[in-house]
């Protein structure tokens, strides 16, 4: 590289005058040469010092933003309830389970119950699901990571054949896998 060419990779800031690659300045379709004249670091310092300045002002266009996005929200949700008419019919169908999620998610929120940081079955960190394996009991769960969770949801071959298996064991009374009733039972169907 010749001197000409780092001179177009260089500018000068025009708040702390020091010369910086073009990397360090924001892009500006007005300005010319298509950067900024002040480099990244002296506009965030500027910015900071604005915000800090004009909190308040700061704090109500925060609030109006939430409030507007909490609206579009519920609005959204509105629509997405008129669109699915099952899923308000799953609650109703199940008002304890409902009731149950809803005492351990505000539970939760309040601090009265701590959620782990990694799933009780596998181990992995990251978003948790409490499992309840009886409705009647809400705090009572089983911390599952998604994949988890889905597993015990799901039924799977080799459930249905230790169920199938543990009923033909059964059948006879015995209990005994090897009993030659079992056997018979089994060549007979």
């Amino acid at each position: 590289m010749n001197a000409t060419t780092e001179m177009i990779n260089v500018k000068v800031c025009v708040t702390c005058r020091e010369s910086l690659p073009l990397a360090s300045f924001g892009k500006s379709k007005r300005n010319v040469g298509g950067f900024q004249g002040v480099c990244k670091r002296c506009a965030y310092a500027k910015f900071k010092a604005w915000r800090i300045k004009n909190r308040p002002k700061v704090a109500a266009r925060i609030y109006v933003r939430k409030e507007r996005q909490r609206k579009e929200l519920q609005e959204y949700y509105r629509e997405y309830r008129k669109s699915h008419p099952g899923l308000e019919s799953l609650r109703a169908r199940y008002p304890q389970k409902e009731a149950a999620r809803r005492k351990l998610r505000s539970a939760v929120e309040l601090g009265n119950i701590i959620k782990p940081s990694s799933c009780q079955q596998c181990g992995a960190s990251g978003s948790l699901h409490g499992h309840h394996h009886d409705y009647s009991k809400p705090f009572d769960v089983e911390w599952l990571c998604s994949l988890c969770h889905g597993k015990r949801h799901r039924k799977y071959p080799s459930i249905y054949q230790a169920d199938h298996a543990l009923s033909q064991i059964q059948s006879c009374g015995c209990g005994s896998p090897s009993c030659d009733v079992n056997r018979g039972q089994e060549r007979d169907m």
